[in-house]
């Protein structure tokens, strides 16, 4: 790679609660040796870790909890950057958040979006990879209640560590970003644009419409607006399932990769609502030059989770595995459908989807 090159990857959503190391190497090898081709290997881990500093769970259900090995396991796969900014990052209260930070800190992932305060969560992550610096700024846009999100110490108010909010509001004409906010965060990634010269923007969110599918205007709006203030690419996740993806002034914005993990505790929940779509992803290869995309690479995945194992125990079988022949094709049918509103033409090369940006 030169300076000029860069090779950024990224992929679902890591619901992860299980040690799956031990197979790895021997049922995982071609999901993982896409990942460790990457630069800068990107995914959204969801959930809290139980660590030193303890915790109490902040909901009565839908509560993920994980140990600090399953950062070994996104270690180990070839993840460099964390976003941490999601609905379940808080779900063992602030001590859950410091310990998060700690263990991810001690991994030296470059990660963003969850905090001690205020303004460290709002912080980007910023690291030298490879021949270049790279950038993360990433929040969450709720609906959460207002004591998930960080706080920095006021006069009679200590501060309080959580995550980083970019806050939508909902009325008569739709959602609404909140102004300040959206100001707020362009301003960092326009800040981080003059400092990195790679930029990645990240953002969680569960306003969702009847079809799950269904990129939201606001959503495509404010991404367009990122990649306006300086990003290189912006990633969207909270619901669970594969939205479209497109490319804008040659840079790609993904609005759902689907799942990469999926340990959810309520599997039957979700193959009644999705029909199993819960347990399809997409691995994104982009390939810039010069800070432009040439090309991206879509390969379609069974997510690892297990739909009918709620146990801790794990099994070989729930590694993602890339998929071939007709489900391959079938998925990225359905993602080219997908994207197609968006205005991006995804071509079937063999059961991967290629997109070449036009020139």
């Amino acid at each position: 790679m030169t300076m000029s090159e860069l090779n950024f990857t990224a992929v679902g959503q890591a619901l992860i609660k299980r040690d799956m190391r031990p197979y790895l190497h021997t049922h995982g090898h071609e999901v993982m040796s896409l990942i460790r081709d990457a630069d800068l290997a990107f995914t959204n881990f969801e959930g809290a870790i139980e660590g030193r500093h303890g915790g109490w769970p902040t909901k009565d259900a839908w509560v993920t909890i994980s140990q600090p090995y399953v950062l070994d396991v996104l270690r180990e796969y070839g993840f460099n950057m964390l976003s941490l900014a999601n609905n379940h990052a808080f779900d063992l209260g602030p001590a859950g958040i410091l310990s998060t930070l700690e263990e991810v800190e001690k991994r030296s992932f470059l990660h963003a979006g969850i905090g001690e305060d205020f303004t460290d969560g709002a912080r980007p992550g910023l690291a030298d990879i490879a021949e270049t610096k790279g950038a993360l700024i990433a929040f969450d846009c709720g609906p959460q209640p207002d004591y998930v999100y960080a706080l920095d110490p006021a006069q009679h108010r200590p501060a309080r560590p959580g995550v980083h909010r970019l806050i939508v509001k909902h009325g008569n004409g739709g959602r609404r970003i909140d102004p300040d906010d959206e100001s707020r965060v362009l301003r960092l990634i326009a800040e981080s644009a003059d400092e990195a010269g790679f930029v990645s923007v990240y953002m969680h969110n569960h306003h969702w419409e009847e079809d799950l599918e269904e990129t939201l205007p606001w959503v495509r709006d404010f991404s367009r607006e990122c990649v306006d203030a300086g990003a290189n690419a912006v990633i969207c996740h909270g619901v669970p399932l594969l939205q479209g993806a497109e490319v804008y002034r040659s840079k790609p914005i993904f609005y759902g990769l689907g799942n990469f993990i999926f340990h959810t505790l309520k599997p039957d929940h979700w193959i009644a609502r999705t029909g199993g779509k819960a347990w399809e992803g997409i691995v994104a290869q982009s390939h810039f030059r010069n800070g432009d995309l040439e090309q991206i690479r879509f390969h379609p995945i069974a997510v690892g989770g297990g739909r009918t194992n709620t146990s801790l125990k794990h099994s070989p079988a729930e590694l993602p595995q890339l998929l071939h022949d007709e489900e391959a094709a079938r998925i990225i049918a359905r993602f080219s459908q997908l994207s197609r509103p968006l205005g991006t033409e995804i071509v079937d090369d063999g059961g991967t989807g290629v997109l070449i940006p036009s020139v």
